[in-house]
C-alpha cells in the first residue's frame, strides 16, 4: 500500500532539504513496549511529544489488514513529488496561534530535585516566553515564591528560551 514507503520518503527528502538525519524504522521503533505493554511512562512520553505537533498525516489502508513491510529503496525521481506534497501540507495546515505576547504561564506537570542543580519543573508553556535569567513567580497551594529561571531544556537540548506551545 505504501504507508511506510510514504513516511520514509517524506522523512528522507525533508531531512536532506532542511538538515537532520533520517533513520531506519527499526532504529526508531526500538522501545521495549512488548515487555511492559501500556506502561504509564510510555503513554505519558507519547502524549507529551504528540502534544507539540502542529499537524499530522494519517495514511491508512482500510481494505486490508496488516501486511509485510515493503522493501524501501531511494528513488530520486519522486523527491520532487514529496517536496510538492510537503509544500501543500505546509500551506494547508495553519500555523497555530501562540500567546507569546502575554505574561509567562507554565502549569507545572512534574517536579524533580536534582543534586547539584536544585529543583526542576516541567510542563507545557501555555502563554508567553521564559528566558534564562528571568525572574518567575511560583503560584499555587502554598505561598507565592519568586525564583530565577536558570535553564530551559526541551527534549534534552538546552535552549535560551521556552515559548508558548512548547514542553520544557
Amino acid at each position: 500500500h505504501g504507508k511506510t514507503t510514504l513516511t520514509a520518503a517524506i522523512t528522507t527528502v525533508l531531512s536532506k532539504k532542511y538538515g537532520g538525519s533520517a533513520r531506519a524504522f527499526d532504529q526508531i521503533d526500538n522501545a521495549p513496549e512488548e515487555k511492559a505493554r501500556g506502561h504509564a511512562d510510555y503513554i505519558k512520553n507519547m502524549i507529551t511529544g504528540a502534544a507539540q505537533m502542529d499537524g499530522a498525516i494519517l495514511v491508512v489502508a482500510a481494505t486490508d489488514g496488516p501486511m509485510p513491510q515493503t522493501p524501501l529503496e531511494g528513488d530520486p525521481e519522486w523527491e520532487s513529488k514529496i517536496l510538492e506534497l510537503s509544500k501543500f501540507l505546509d500551506s494547508y495546515i495553519p500555523e497555530p496561534k501562540r500567546a507569546i505576547d502575554q505574561p509567562f504561564l507554565l502549569p507545572i506537570e512534574d517536579v524533580f530535585s536534582i543534586s547539584g542543580r536544585g529543583t526542576v519543573v516541567t510542563g507545557r508553556v501555555e502563554k508567553g516566553i521564559i528566558k534564562v535569567g528571568e525572574e518567575v513567580e511560583i503560584v499555587g497551594i502554598k505561598k507565592t515564591t519568586k525564583t530565577t529561571c536558570t535553564g530551559v531544556e526541551m527534549f534534552r537540548k538546552l535552549l535560551d528560551e521556552g515559548r508558548a506551545g512548547e514542553n520544557v
